[in-house]
């Protein structure tokens, strides 16, 4: 039996339930947990679901992680020779045969910076609308495009690097929206929840992706950046640090810091050859490692293993 593991107390119960039938008539168990969060929510819980948690997830013969660094979280409730890890995947080929936007020269053209996920301020969306200023000072031919809903709250509250708590009020996200949307109107472009053809094609025209996230599992849309042949900034949180190089793939940033994050945005809005070649190195990188192909080969090779009764380490 494979299942998704969720990260909240009605999903999990939900989750634990299958679990346990499962458990019942003796199937093998793998269970997937797709997001970073895990730990928050175990610490989060009473001492009585602490131990439900544990004995849920002892119950099972492999969990599944999105990157090596979140087996930590695990360290003192499930063993890690039962841990595999297992990356997200993007289909290369949505992407792959389309044409993307030439843009080998700055000079007369507008550059596109994209960025994909919740307008919310665990997603660094707030950062970026501090960065934008600064780079439209230096380069006002810059456009910004987000593609994404409007959230309010959600279940990421720290800054994964510091431990710190997120500290924001809904209602100066939105008054910050408000501004920047009547300071520089032209310059930016909200097109709310895309997907399909829509979204690659997005990916496709633009030319630089920004993720500026306070933390993470491993974001799908850092995979379809690369696979539209995008250079990117983001932060080293989740399993990005496994799989990112930094000046390779792109650049690091740290969560909150909006003048780095301004700073790395115009040496790629400046710099074609940077842009071209990061672009090109990330869609071959992608395919190499990340297309859907080799991901869902590296999952059967892992039911493959619990079926023969193995259990080496990921």
């Amino acid at each position: 039996m494979y299942s998704l593991l969720a990260q909240n107390r009605t999903g999990f119960v939900r989750d634990a339930i299958i679990i346990m039938v499962c458990r019942l008539f003796g199937k093998k168990i793998v269970v997937h947990l797709r997001g970073g969060n895990f730990a928050n929510f175990y610490t989060k819980s009473s001492p009585v679901f602490r131990k439900f948690i544990s004995k849920v997830l002892n119950s099972v013969d492999i969990l599944l992680l999105l990157g090596k660094r979140l087996k930590e979280q695990f360290v003192s409730i499930f063993p890690e020779r039962k841990i595999r890890v297992l990356y997200n995947a993007v289909n290369v080929k949505d992407f792959n045969g389309n044409s993307h936007k030439a843009t080998t020269d700055y000079e007369g053209h507008d550059i596109s910076v994209l960025y994909v996920g919740h307008l919310s301020y665990a997603k660094g969306f707030c950062d970026l609308l501090k960065a934008i200023p600064l780079v439209l000072e230096k380069e006002p031919k810059t456009r910004f495009v987000f593609a994404g809903e409007r959230t309010n709250g959600g279940n990421i509250l720290y800054n994964e690097i510091t431990g710190d708590k997120l500290e924001f009020r809904n209602e100066d996200i939105d008054r910050a929206i408000d501004d920047m949307c009547h300071r520089f109107p032209s310059q930016l472009q909200f097109l709310g929840l895309i997907s399909g053809e829509t979204k690659v094609e997005t990916f496709l025209n633009a030319d630089i992706f920004v993720l500026p996230s306070y933390s993470e599992g491993f974001p799908v849309v850092v995979l379809e950046a690369m696979a539209g042949k995008l250079p990117i900034v983001t932060t080293p949180v989740g399993a990005l640090p496994e799989v990112f190089d930094d000046g390779l793939n792109g650049f690091f940033i740290q969560p909150g810091d909006y003048r780095d994050l301004a700073d790395k945005m115009i040496r790629l809005v400046t710099d074609s050859e940077t842009r071209t070649r990061t672009g090109q190195y990330n869609f071959e990188y992608v395919s190499e490692n990340f297309d859907i192909d080799v991901i869902a080969g590296k999952l059967g090779d892992i039911f493959s293993e619990m079926t023969n009764g193995a259990q080496r380490k990921s």
